[in-house]
Parts: structure tokens; C-alpha cells; sequence
């Protein structure tokens, strides 16, 4: 019997079991990345599972394209964790008019501008504005500047004033937060919208059928510490929490997009009762190993072995997912100031810990622009616990006792 091909492009943390289970269905593996990665952190993990790997870029849909034609793939495997290789993935499956994330919801979702577009058409709950030019009549202040095509809140920033607007936009000072990482990337300026709950609702649509695994969470308004020294926090709960009206309106907006038979992470901001006021951002791409801890030991990997199906003509059961004993992962992203560190000294690990990093040692330098590599850089704490309140003084109390000392300026 001939061999079925599966295509992975763009190799990324967490790949290797994405491919893992492709490969328990039957396929080889074609996988693709604009690097070589054999020096990158995961590659041990996923080498064994690739049959042919080739290095292109993103943006020669083309290649990628003759590439698909040249191996015979009959799927993508969805586990894309940027916008560049969701849209790559998106142009193959349309061409080759295969299941999965499309070429047009690709392109529409990556582009927070034409998003907000989608919104405006179809009345379902937005920012007032997004717009591209510093004189639109619509903005008010505070507003939020972002990339169009960013990610991870690379760029973004929080802007007070006409004046503060203007110099941003006309120095396009780097040390002033303005960063463009993608060289067609331009920046919107948007309503700042504000609210009780950040919240990212994680999940599939398989044949048209929307189902949440969870969703997580950040509380505006009972936040301990304040910014700059501490993030904030998020938690992980089960698909039960969502009100109807939320519900109904991520239908509605997975249905405007054109959404099916892919995975993928919505960004909204939700009010004191839970409902939707805005939608911020939308990702066709899979939730993080952290669901493994509320869908109980394994149940991420579950998700994964039934995901990985989501490209072909089998059917997906998401039912079986099992509870976790802990319901609830508190995350502590840790925000300092910034400055050169003289001395610095992390408390004990909690117990209920399942995750704690950090590159800060005595003389690194905390960067005056917020962004994905200050944020991993500073670090972060993930821990589970039976209730939001257990998980929320954990927390706090692992943050009180951090010492830390700077050089004088």
C-alpha cells in the first residue's frame, strides 16, 4: 500500500509530538523551515520523526507549494506557530484543496487591521477604531500603536497624549518601544479598550462544529501588583466558564472568518459578568502544553492525537477529555524595572510549581522596552493549585519575597 505524506511547515517547540501522532496515523513527514535547525533547542526531539526536511522561507509560497506537489502531501499538519507559516499553510491547503486553516482566513486573521474590518461588517464587538494614519479624526486617547503583522506584543504601546503619538510615529525611536520585525509590517493605531478580563479562549472547529477546551485569563481588576514590576497573571479553567452571549458571538466570528477544520486561540476582553465587549486578536494556530494540567495528566496530548486528524477525513472526539485534581494554573509573568541588576535572589520554588524560568543574574540588564524577549528574559512562574484564590497568593507570595538590587545610576 502506498505511503500517505504529511507536510509540517515551520518546525517549532512542541512539533515533535504534533508529528509524533501523524506519524502513528499512517504518514511521513515533510517538514519545512526557513533556518537549518539542527542547533535549535527542540531538534533532538522531533529529527526521528522527519523523513525529508527542507529549508525555504515562509513567503516562497511557490516553493512550498511544488514542494507539497513533489511529495504527493495529501495534509498539513496544523501546529504553525506564526502568522508567516499559518498563511504558508493556508496557500498549500488552498491550492491543493485540502482540509484545514485557508489561504484567505489566514491572511484575513494575520492582519489585525483587516480583522477589525471583519468586525465592523458583520457588528460583532470591537475596538471603536483601528486605523493607520496618525490624523484620523476617531482617535481618542489612551490608544494602543501595535504592528499590524506582530506578535507576542512586540511593538505594542500604550500612548497618552496627541504629542506622545506624533513623536512616536516621527522618531520611530527603538528605545521608545517601535519595532517593525517584518519589512511589509506597518502600524495601526487602535482604541484602548478597557475592561474586567483578558481572556484567551482556545479551540478547534472540525466540520464546521465549534468545541473550547478551555480558555485562559487575566483579571484587570484584582491584579495585586501593578506595573512596571509585575505583568500579571492568568489562569486556565474549564470550557463551562464561557456565558452564552460569548459563546454565540466566537460562533459568529469563527463563522465570519471562514474558519474550519483548524485550531485556533482568540484574544477578547470580557466584562465583570464575562461577556464579550471586544475582540482583540485571533491566531489559527493550536493551544500550549499548559492544557495538559487542566484536562488531566496526558489530556493535552489527547487534544494533540485527536488535532492532528482536523486535515483529514477522519472523525475528531474531543469528549473524553478528563479532569485535572489541580483546576486551576496561575502564571506570574515578572515584570521589573528596568536598570542594571547588582544582586538578585529567587525565593524557593513552590511545590504545586510545573513551571519556573528566568536568564536574570547578578549584572544583567532589564531593557527599557517590553517585549517576548524581555518578558522570557525576566522570566515567569506557572503554578496549579484548587482555586483561583490558592493560586492567586502562591503567587503574590512567591513574588513579595524576590530581592533584588540595582546598580546606581
Amino acid at each position: 500500500m502506498k505511503s500517505k505524506t504529511a507536510m509540517l511547515i515551520g518546525v517549532f517547540y512542541e512539533s515533535d509530538l504534533w508529528v509524533k501522532y501523524t506519524k502513528e496515523l499512517g504518514y511521513e513527514i515533510i517538514a519545512t523551515h526557513p533556518l537549518n535547525i539542527e542547533n535549535k533547542f527542540y531538534y533532538d526531539d522531533i529529527k526521528k520523526y522527519i523523513d525529508v526536511f527542507y529549508k525555504i522561507a515562509y513567503d516562497d509560497l511557490d516553493g512550498l507549494l511544488q514542494i507539497a506537489k513533489r511529495h504527493n502531501v495529501s495534509m498539513l499538519i496544523p501546529h504553525p506557530t506564526s502568522n508567516d507559516a499559518t498563511i504558508a499553510a493556508g496557500y498549500v491547503n488552498t491550492e491543493l484543496n485540502l482540509k484545514g486553516v485557508s489561504y484567505k482566513s489566514a491572511l484575513l486573521t494575520s492582519s489585525k487591521y483587516d480583522f477589525h474590518q471583519l468586525l465592523r461588517k458583520y457588528d460583532l464587538p470591537r475596538p471603536k477604531f483601528t486605523v493607520d494614519e496618525v490624523n484620523d479624526s476617531r482617535i481618542t486617547f489612551p490608544c494602543v500603536v501595535k504592528p499590524n503583522y506582530g506578535a507576542g506584543s512586540v511593538g505594542a504601546k500604550l500612548i497618552y497624549t496627541k504629542k506622545e503619538l506624533l513623536s512616536f510615529f516621527e522618531t520611530k525611536d527603538k528605545q521608545n518601544g517601535y519595532s517593525l520585525t517584518k519589512p511589509y509590517d506597518y502600524y495601526i493605531i487602535q482604541e484602548f479598550v478597557s475592561g474586567a478580563i483578558i481572556m484567551g479562549c482556545h479551540a478547534v472547529v472540525h466540520n464546521g462544529k465549534l468545541t473550547i477546551f478551555g480558555r485562559t485569563y487575566r483579571d484587570l481588576i484584582k491584579e495585586r501588583h501593578a506595573l512596571p514590576y509585575f505583568y500579571g497573571q492568568e489562569f486556565i479553567t474549564n470550557r463551562d466558564d464561557i456565558t452564552p452571549y460569548t459563546y454565540d458571538q466566537i460562533e459568529k466570528v469563527v463563522n465570519a472568518a471562514g474558519i474550519d477544520n483548524c485550531p485556533f486561540d482568540l484574544e477578547v476582553m470580557l466584562n465583570s459578568d464575562g461577556d464579550v465587549i471586544s475582540f482583540i486578536e485571533f491566531n489559527l494556530r493550536p493551544a500550549e502544553k499548559a492544557f495538559n494540567f487542566i484536562n488531566g495528566r496526558g489530556g493535552y496530548e489527547y487534544c494533540i492525537r485527536e488535532q492532528v486528524k482536523l486535515g483529514t477525513d477522519l472523525d475528531c472526539d474531543f469528549s473524553e477529555l478528563e479532569t485535572s485534581v489541580d483546576n486551576y494554573i496561575g502564571v506570574r509573568y515578572f515584570k521589573f524595572k528596568p536598570g542594571k541588576i547588582k544582586s538578585i535572589t529567587w525565593p524557593k520554588i513552590p511545590d504545586n510549581a510545573i513551571f519556573f524560568n528566568t536568564k536574570l543574574l547578578n549584572g544583567s540588564v532589564i531593557d527599557n522596552i517590553w517585549n517576548v524577549d524581555t518578558a522570557i528574559k525576566n522570566g515567569s512562574l506557572i503554578i496549579v493549585g484548587n482555586s483561583v484564590e490558592e493560586v492567586v497568593l502562591d503567587l503574590s507570595n512567591f513574588a513579595d519575597d524576590i530581592k533584588i538590587e540595582y546598580y546606581k545610576e
